[in-house]
C-alpha cells in the first residue's frame, strides 16, 4: 500500500549500512552474517520474518516505538534529498493522508511524473527514503524534480480519472508508456447513470455522470441550486444532443471496470429516457439523506 514502510527505512533507523535493502538475502546476511541457500517460498518467508523481528528489536533498543519516531529520525536525511526544491519537507508532511493525484515538474515546468495514491503524504515521502536507490528512474526524478503539485480527491475513482487525463494531456517523461491501442471497448460496460459518493467538504456530494458516447463528467454537486442542476442533468443526458467532448474509450474502460469491482459499495442512479432531471435529482437527494441518517 501507499502507507508501507520500506526495508531501507528500517535499516536507516537501526543505524545499519546495507548495500541492497531490496534483496532479502542481502538483508539476512547483513543482520546475521550468513546466507541461506534454501529458496523455497516457505523458507524465504521465514527469513523475511526473522529480519523484521531483528530490526524491530534493534529499533526498540534505540527507543524507536512508532511510525512517528521513525519519521523524526529520518527527517534530516529526507530534508537533504528535498533541499533546493521549490517545495519543502514540511509542506509534504502537511499534506493530507488521503486519496489524491500528484505531479513532479522540472525547472522548466514540464511534468516528469504524474501518479495517484491512497495517501498523498506517505506516497510522496516514500520518494525520499533512500538516497542510494538502485532505480535509475527514481534517481532521475530526485535530481530533476523542482516543483510539486497535489490535488486531494474525493474518491479513488476521481483520482483514477484525473490521473489518466493529466497523463494523456502532459505525457510525463517518467510515466511508463501505456498501450492505448488495446482495450478500446470497456471490458465491463455500465448503463447510463449517475454515481453518487461522499465528498470531504461539508454540503457537497461527489458525482460521476456516465452517458454513452460522452466524456465522463466529474462534478462536486451542491444541492442548493436545484433549477440549475436539473437543467444541467437534462442537458447532459439528452440522447438527441451531441457532446462537445466525445467519450475516451480508454478512460471509459478504466472507469467501468473500477465501478464493477466496487459496485456493491456504490449508489448508482440509473438514467433512462423517461426520467427527467428533477427525478434524477430526487434520487441523488435520497442518497444524501440516507447517508446523513446513517
Amino acid at each position: 500500500t501507499d502507507d508501507s514502510i520500506h526495508m531501507c527505512e528500517l535499516f536507516q533507523c537501526a543505524g545499519i549500512e546495507i548495500d541492497d535493502p531490496g534483496n532479502l538475502n542481502c538483508c539476512y546476511k547483513t543482520l546475521f552474517g550468513k546466507i541461506s541457500n534454501d529458496q523455497s517460498a516457505f523458507r524465504q518467508s521465514q527469513l523475511f520474518a526473522e529480519c523484521i523481528r531483528e530490526l524491530i528489536r534493534i529499533l526498540m533498543e534505540r527507543g524507536i516505538y512508532s511510525r512517528e519516531d521513525m519519521d523524526d529520525l529520518l527527517k534530516e536525511s529526507r530534508k537533504t534529498l528535498i533541499s533546493g526544491k521549490d517545495f519543502s519537507y514540511d509542506q509534504i508532511c502537511n499534506l493530507p493522508p488521503e486519496v489524491g493525484v500528484f505531479g513532479f515538474k522540472d525547472k522548466n515546468g514540464k511534468f516528469l511524473y504524474i501518479g495517484k495514491t491512497d495517501n498523498l503524504k506517505r506516497k510522496i515521502l516514500s520518494f525520499y527514503r533512500d538516497k542510494n536507490t538502485s532505480s535509475a528512474r527514481l534517481k532521475y526524478l530526485l535530481e530533476q524534480s523542482h516543483s510539486l503539485i497535489t490535488h486531494q480527491c474525493a474518491s479513488e475513482l476521481e483520482a483514477l480519472l484525473f490521473e489518466h487525463r493529466l497523463i494523456l494531456k502532459h505525457s510525463p517523461q517518467l510515466n511508463l508508456k501505456k498501450n492505448f491501442s488495446q482495450g478500446k471497448d470497456p471490458l465491463a460496460k455500465i448503463e447510463d447513470c449517475v454515481i453518487v459518493m461522499p465528498h470531504p467538504r461539508t454540503g457537497l456530494l461527489m458525482t460521476f455522470w456516465f452517458c454513452r458516447n460522452k466524456k465522463i463528467k466529474i462534478k462536486a454537486m451542491d444541492l442548493k441550486n436545484t433549477e440549475k442542476l436539473i437543467a444541467e442533468l437534462e442537458d447532459f443526458f439528452n440522447p438527441d444532443k451531441e457532446s462537445t467532448e466525445s467519450s475516451d474509450p480508454i478512460e471509459m474502460n478504466l472507469a467501468c471496470n473500477w465501478v464493477h469491482r466496487n459496485k456493491d459499495q456504490l449508489f448508482m442512479v440509473p438514467i433512462n429516457e423517461t426520467r427527467d432531471g428533477s427525478e434524477i435529482l430526487k434520487s441523488i437527494k435520497f442518497y444524501r439523506d440516507l447517508r446523513l441518517n446513517n
